[in-house]
């Protein structure tokens, strides 16, 4: 049946003198072999022709050809044979399955992942504007910004798995920008209650020296410099912000020595009711009586002009007199 040359006695089914025995035998064995032909296993010999026909069944064939076959052939093509082979061949089937779902699902993957998305600002850029996050130390220092900001669609996109596996993208300024954000909150949380408090000392310094100045001045009312009041509070809050800050050394060019005049003059009166503010020129002056701003301050002024005047007619009379 499958053109094998050995010495080995032929068997055949059609010598039996039992017909139904004799269809039963080619029957038997012919399901067999179609079997085999199902899951894909063809051997050599004539008789695999007769498979796949589907004008005259295989069984009818081998019985009109009276076809004969070594025991050791018949063997091959047993029941048992037959079931491993169909195990092996779902097996096979089965992972090929899984591996072909595998590779079709990485690949469904990265290509929703190269549409080119930034993964903060989720607008579409062509793949040169665009990077790649390609380290766990950046991924890490995304999760941190973001839950310090609280920023819940980012936490949200940040909840599955890493941004290396997701092949996240981003924008250079956008992660600048979560960056900045960050270190702005930061920051407004560390030196806000420091910055307060510093503000509020020097407040204090400038407050007690008020209060010792219009202590030590008994026979009349004192009258103080806005301007003065306003350079001895950015010194104090400059010894206070800055201290052992090298970069700071310099009062006038440190940032936080911009102090508002306006509300730093209503801070100090808070504390000083009985006293106002009189603009006098582009100053103002902090005095009791709003009467007598112009003459106060003329009175602390030093003329220099009258002075020379007055030394030069006094050295004119004396060389008339001479």
């Amino acid at each position: 049946m499958i053109d094998d040359k050995s010495n080995e006695k032929l068997q055949c089914p059609s010598s039996n003198s039992n017909k139904h025995a004799v269809e039963t035998g080619y029957v038997n064995f012919a399901t067999k072999l179609q079997g085999f032909y199902e899951i894909g296993y063809v051997g050599f010999g004539p008789v695999w022709t007769f498979f796949g026909r589907q004008d005259v069944p295989a069984a009818v064939v081998l019985e009109q050809n009276s076809a004969k076959w070594h025991r050791s052939c018949y063997l091959k093509y047993n029941q048992n044979e037959l079931s491993r082979a169909q195990k092996r061949k779902t097996e096979t089937d089965s992972s090929s399955a899984s591996k072909c779902a595998k590779t079709n699902t990485r690949r469904r993957y990265a290509f929703d992942a190269k549409l080119y998305a930034c993964y903060f600002c989720e607008e579409p850029s062509s793949p040169g504007t665009l990077c790649n996050v390609a380290t766990f130390e950046l991924d890490s220092k995304i999760r941190t910004c973001a839950a310090d900001l609280q920023d819940d669609h980012l936490l949200a996109k940040l909840a599955g798995c890493d941004l290396i596996a997701q092949e996240a993208k981003y924008h250079r300024k956008c992660l600048v920008a979560l960056y900045n954000r960050w270190r702005s909150k930061t920051n407004s949380r560390d030196g806000q209650n420091k910055q307060t408090v510093c503000e509020g000392l020097a407040l204090a310094h400038v407050v007690r020296f008020m209060e010792e100045t219009l202590a030590l001045t008994t026979d009349c009312h004192p009258v103080f410099r806005m301007s003065d009041l306003r350079q001895m509070y950015r010194t104090r809050l400059h010894e206070l912000v800055c201290n052992g800050d090298a970069d700071s050394s310099d009062s006038d060019s440190c940032k936080c020595m911009h102090v508002h005049n306006t509300r730093l003059r209503e801070r100090i009166l808070c504390h000083f009711p009985q006293m106002e503010a009189q603009k006098v020129g582009k100053s103002y002056l902090l005095l009791y009586s709003e009467n007598v701003g112009d003459a106060v301050h003329a009175a602390c002024e030093t003329d220099y002009d009258d002075d020379a005047l007055c030394l030069s007619k006094a050295a004119k009379i004396v060389r008339n007199e001479m």
